[in-house]
């Protein structure tokens, strides 16, 4: 079988076990999901086949049939077994300009279904231990779960530095407004969250160690930096409210296609 012929399969079982999901067949659906997962795992691969969209619908399974949930935590030991022998990337890079997935970042996705974020925590300290420049590479992910831990001082070792990369979101904001809403807006939408999220991280990591009045500057400093009002009231929004940028972005970006969808040619 050629890696075409694994995508196309993978995409085929994920189809099959949306419908089994939806009809209620939930053994038929998680069996289509296991075939689909070892295919979309399987190595030797020539081109990427990705397993996405099956971790998504095991999310939607998750929810509806406890046999799906054993499974997927079956799955999950498996790969953080990988990581921890290191083997810590698996398949092909989606194109030449991106990196080859990492298998660290599968696992934290699997705990998000779970919502076992002490499982990701775990599995990052033992990355720390056993191969810290790995775990500095994984660090962007794995730090919400470091934080909810309350390890803040595995935290320090790993701080984001979120005024560095300000110049960048503010860029990215003039040369791809986030309003009014186009497709290239999601590129700066994706900046800002993760600007939030660094900011987010840094002052609960510096708050848990005890220097309040420095995670205070810290947010003040990471507001006023931004270049406009729309740009600071979005990340307030996702201060308060962790992905409330991803999640508020994404609406508009579903909004805008539905209505180019429906929109009247010619107009």
């Amino acid at each position: 079988m050629t890696d075409n012929d694994k995508a196309s399969q993978v995409d085929a079982l994920d189809r099959q076990a949306q419908l089994a999901r939806e009809e209620g067949r939930y053994e038929d659906a998680l069996r289509h999901l296991l075939a689909a997962f070892a295919l979309a795992m399987a190595e030797n691969q020539e081109k990427h086949v990705s397993v996405w969209h099956t971790i998504l619908e095991w999310r939607f399974l998750v929810e509806l049939y406890p046999p799906a949930r054993v499974a997927l935590v079956q799955a999950r030991d498996a790969q953080a077994c990988r990581v921890l022998a290191g083997d810590v990337v698996y398949g092909l890079p989606y194109s030449e300009y991106t990196p080859q997935p990492s298998r660290f970042q599968l696992v934290e996705r699997m705990n998000d279904i779970l919502e076992d974020s002490r499982a990701t925590y775990a599995l990052f300290v033992e990355l720390d231990a056993r191969m810290p420049e790995r775990a500095r590479r994984e660090s962007f992910v794995a730090l919400p779960a470091v934080v909810e831990a309350g390890d803040f001082a595995l935290g320090q070792r790993y701080l984001p530095d979120p005024l560095g990369f300000i110049d960048e979101v503010n860029r990215s904001a003039r040369e791809w407004p986030l309003s009014p809403f186009v497709p290239a807006s999601m590129r700066s939408f994706a900046n800002l969250s993760n600007y939030a999220k660094d900011l987010r991280l840094r002052a609960a990591i510096v708050r848990g160690l005890g220097r309040e009045a420095e995670a205070d500057a810290l947010l003040e400093a990471g507001l006023a930096g931004l270049a406009t009002d729309e740009l600071r009231d979005w990340v307030r929004q996702d201060l308060a409210s962790p992905g409330a940028i991803l999640r508020l972005s994404s609406a508009q970006h579903m909004a805008y296609e539905d209505a180019r969808a429906h929109r009247t040619p010619g107009k």
